[in-house]
């Protein structure tokens, strides 16, 4: 019990937390960017898709990024060198949704590769730049 009063688990938790809201708004706006010149926003059926795969995406991807390592330490300490790493957690991510996706088929339609593209673009521009602004 001592070792969770520790500050590495204690930002460590505040870590994944804000990962999941950046990984979560990732994959939303890659949805949104990619519906943005259609009249009414997002089609129903890809609607259904983002609302009913985000928590399976964001869960997945924070396991991976786990898996990675990203969250063994402070941002504070987030050089750029690691970078490399937040790029490899996020091909890595990217390409298991992408598989998962095309396995498993959990819904009608596929989805689209645009908004797995966007997302990984997203997903690597959030997280890797909110550690780089935490360093600063």
């Amino acid at each position: 019990m001592n070792r969770l009063k520790h500050p590495v688990f204690r930002h460590r938790a505040q870590q994944i937390a804000i990962d999941a809201v950046l990984v979560g708004l990732a994959f939303y706006a890659a949805f949104r960017l990619r519906f943005l010149e259609t009249e009414g926003g997002v089609p129903d059926r890809y609607r259904d898709m983002l609302w009913g795969s985000i928590a399976f995406v964001v869960v997945g991807k924070l396991a991976i990024f786990g898996a990675f390592g990203l969250y063994d330490k402070w941002w504070r300490y987030f050089r750029l060198p690691d970078l490399l790493g937040v790029l490899r957690g996020c091909a890595v991510a990217t390409a298991i949704l992408a598989v998962a996706f095309l396995l498993i088929q959990p819904f009608d339609d596929p989805i689209p590769r645009s908004v797995l593209v966007t997302d990984f673009l997203l997903t690597l521009t959030m997280v890797g730049g909110v550690r780089l602004l935490a360093r600063a």
